[in-house]
């Protein structure tokens, strides 16, 4: 993470539930020192954020599913009335590597899992069908391996 991460987003947090940012992905295991090898990612982390312990527990936190955790919250967050503010600003680096989850064939972006996980995802977007955490238990999306 970069050395200014925490008081910067923290001077910015303020009245938000959940602030997101950008981050670099490299992957040579130097590569976060070459700005030459750094690819800014196009997306806003969904794993790594700022967000009050409160609301976390409130929404009941990420599922166990071996990969897309992070993206469902996401989802389930906004989809219950929650505003996501961001700051377009890379405040991290992840390396990516063969045994990385969104490398791995069974758990990569291409995968049978992420496939189940995306159409999951997008039932209960269409249906609008995402209930509120107050009543939410692990079984009303079930681990998906």
């Amino acid at each position: 993470m970069m050395e200014d991460m925490i008081e910067t987003l923290l001077s910015k947090f303020n009245d938000k539930k959940i602030l997101k940012f950008k981050f670099y992905n490299f992957e040579n295991i130097r590569g976060y020192h070459d700005i030459e090898n750094l690819m800014l990612s196009p997306i806003f982390a969904h794993g790594v954020f700022l967000i009050k312990k409160y609301s976390f527990f409130d929404m009941r936190g990420f599922f166990p599913w071996r990969c897309g955790a992070d993206t469902e919250f996401s989802e389930r967050f906004e989809a219950v009335g929650n505003f996501t503010s961001k700051i377009d600003v890379p405040f991290f680096y992840r390396r990516y590597h063969d045994s990385n989850i969104t490398k791995s064939p069974e758990t990569s972006l291409e995968s049978d899992e992420r496939k189940k996980i995306k159409e999951i995802i997008l039932e209960k977007r269409k249906n609008k069908s995402w209930n509120s955490p107050l009543h939410m238990s692990i079984s009303n999306c079930s681990r998906i391996i």
